[in-house]
């Protein structure tokens, strides 16, 4: 979606004339496109709602956090960056830098990333989605760029605690994943507004994290059940023709992703999915592959 779009769609979702959908949108940055992308993106996938997205103060994020859930708030849309967990990590910061001063950042930005992970769990709120440091780590530390720092890997071990506590106590983390294949690493940064207008993201990054945190807090309906085929399916080969034994699904026969595959279904139904078979064979030679041993 471009921005022009999202400026259009992002006024009608706000004049809606249904009922208010409310989230709140904590950042320690200026929000600008982000917050018009999470609007526009919002209004697609509720389009007979309102939607009204609030905002907080820049540079702060905690009080964003701590101030005083909404009876009609439907959700709360977290994204952190490495310049809320210590200023010192912000390109808009003019602090001195020195190796004693960068092990004070990684052991501020530990305390820092406790407190704001106290704050989303002890909330009240529910619907909590959250967004770890996404941008990659300002270029302040005294090493080769293609060399990770002491101190760089101390932040990303606090990063990863702090996700691990957040999934544990059980709100939702955007994957890491889901943000590389919308917005590679290298295009996330933009140094110009984040100097001139305190957004650090590109729009492309910004377009990505809205999508995102909107499908997060308004998820698709989940599927009930699923259906699957036998034959060059849930196995290699043709049961009918080939017999029972000569299907396969392993690395020896070449047939390793039907393996996969099993294991991906076995997992859905251990969820609840209800799984089934549809398939022209045989039943009883159905049965036979199906209770194989392996």
């Amino acid at each position: 979606m471009k921005l022009l779009e999202a400026t259009e769609r992002s006024a009608r979702a706000r004049k809606n004339d249904g009922p208010v959908y409310r989230v709140r949108l904590a950042v320690g940055f200026t929000p600008l496109s982000l917050q018009t992308f999470l609007e526009a993106h919002l209004g697609a996938l509720l389009p007979t709602r309102r939607i009204e997205v609030e905002g907080g103060d820049y540079d702060d994020l905690l009080g964003t956090l701590h101030r005083a859930p909404s009876d009609t708030l439907h959700g709360v849309l977290c994204a952190i960056e490495w310049a809320d967990l210590d200023p010192r990590l912000s390109a808009r910061s003019a602090a001195p830098h020195s190796l004693a001063a960068l092990d004070q950042i990684v052991e501020s930005s530990k305390q820092r990333a406790i407190t704001i992970a106290d704050a989303v769990i002890g909330s009240g709120i529910t619907g909590h989605v959250v967004c770890p440091p996404s941008l990659p780590m300002p270029p302040i530390f005294p090493s080769r760029s293609e060399i990770l720092s002491r101190w760089e890997a101390r932040l990303y071990a606090i990063r990863s605690e702090f996700v691990a506590r957040l999934v544990a106590s059980g709100v939702e983390v955007l994957a890491d994943s889901a943000i590389a294949l919308g917005s590679p690493e290298g295009k996330r940064w933009s140094l110009k507004t984040e100097l001139e207008f305190g957004f650090p993201y590109t729009v492309r990054h910004a377009e990505c994290m809205a999508a995102l945190l909107a499908r997060a807090l308004v998820p698709p309906d989940r599927r009930k059940g699923l259906i699957v085929d036998l034959d060059n399916t849930l196995w290699s080969g043709i049961i009918g023709d080939d017999g029972v034994s000569a299907v396969s699904w392993d690395l020896t026969s070449g047939s390793q992703q039907h393996a996969l595959f099993q294991r991906l279904v076995n997992l859905l139904a251990e969820t609840g999915i209800l799984v089934g078979v549809a398939s022209k064979n045989d039943p009883a030679v159905a049965e036979a592959g199906l209770t194989r041993a392996d």
